[in-house]
Order: C-alpha cells, then structure tokens, then sequence
C-alpha cells in the first residue's frame, strides 16, 4: 500500500472549508490516513484504504510541500483545538463498538451518513453482517467508484442507500435494499447528529416497515 513520506502532514486546508458532503468526507479519511501512517507502536487504529478516498493532488502537495504541510495541521488545531484528537478517538471508539457487535452476533449494520467509512472494508469479520450504508447521492456516488478501484467490484455483503435524511423516507429505502427489522442492528452515526434536525435523530422512527 502506498504510504506518505512524512508521517505529519496530512491535514489540507479542505478540512477547514465547508463544502460538499464529499469534501467533509474527504476531510475525515485525512484524519484517518495521519494516524495510520504514524509507527504501529503509537497509532491506535490502521485504515489501509483511507488514502484512496483522497484526491491525489491532495496528497501531492502534502509530499511536495511538508512544512505546508505541517502548519495546516496546527492551524487548524489552532482554530478548533482538540477537535482532531477527537476525530481520531471517536474513530477508534467505534471500531471497537462494531467489532463488539460482531462477536456479539449483530446481523446488520446501518452507517447513517456513511461518507468514505472503511469499516465494512477492513474489520475482520464485517462480512458475517449485512451492511447498509446510506448517504447523499452525489458522496455515495463517489465513494462507490472509489471502492471499485479499490476492490475491482462493490463487496457482496454491503448494499448503498443514496438518501437525502431531511425528505426521503429511509424506513422504505431500508426495506427495498433487503433491511431485515427483525434482525439484531446496529446503527452508526459517526460525526453526523450535529447536522441533523431532533426530529431526524429518532432512530426508532427508521425500521418502520
């Protein structure tokens, strides 16, 4: 796998932007490839598949320009401190959620605004649940030619939902990609409630069907 020549710098000023949904989710596999590149010993989750959910002209300046590089980085700790070391604790937090799910024999997972998530791609065991990952249309769309570069086919036991939270109903959505209510589930929403209305976050209101 292709790794970056300096650890420490990963973050573009695109984290910082607002933007499109694919450039939020873009922002965040930043923050997961910064940890992963750092030495095994000190890192505390791997995602060997987030640097391919970066433009690579993103990663071009971070080669070209380290120090750039660097101050981008501080920068935005600056701005907004703590927020990156909570980017990478809350990551983690859920990888260990979902591998508890598993071993506690879960059948379903739900990825609300699942943006350029790798969790079905690189927890072992993931292929034991079925996954639905549901997203704007214009990020899923994105992310689906991603993970086809990656893999050459989308994997057998991930379905994608393009839904717009706000007007579609998810309760039919779920149910017309095989969602199964009766099965034990896991919902996910990593980095999503502050976006979304109380109304939306009645998780209850989901399963419907």
């Amino acid at each position: 796998m292709e790794t970056l020549d300096k650890p420490e710098n990963k973050i573009s000023k695109i984290v910082m932007n607002k933007g499109p949904s694919s450039k939020t989710a873009e922002g965040i596999a930043l923050h997961r490839l910064r940890e992963s590149v750092r030495p095994e010993s000190e890192r505390i989750f791997y995602d060997p598949y987030a640097i391919y959910f970066i433009n690579p002209k993103i990663l071009e300046f971070i080669r070209s320009n380290p120090d750039k590089s660097k101050a981008e980085v501080e920068r935005y700790d600056h701005f907004l401190p703590g927020t990156v070391n909570s980017i990478v604790a809350r990551v983690r937090y859920f990888d260990d959620f979902v591998k508890k799910s598993i071993d506690e024999g879960f059948e379903q997972l739900i990825i609300m605004g699942a943006g350029y998530d790798s969790r079905a791609y690189r927890i072992e065991g993931m292929k034991k649940l079925k996954v639905f990952e549901v997203d704007h249309p214009e990020t899923q769309s994105s992310k689906i030619e991603k993970v086809r570069k990656i893999f050459t086919s989308l994997p057998d036991h991930v379905s994608y939902i393009p839904a717009d939270l706000a007007a579609d109903d998810l309760g039919r959505k779920l149910q017309d990609a095989g969602y199964n209510k009766s099965k034990k589930t896991l919902f996910l929403m990593e980095g999503l409630l502050y976006y979304l209305s109380p109304r939306l976050v009645e998780i209850k209101s989901y399963p419907s069907y």
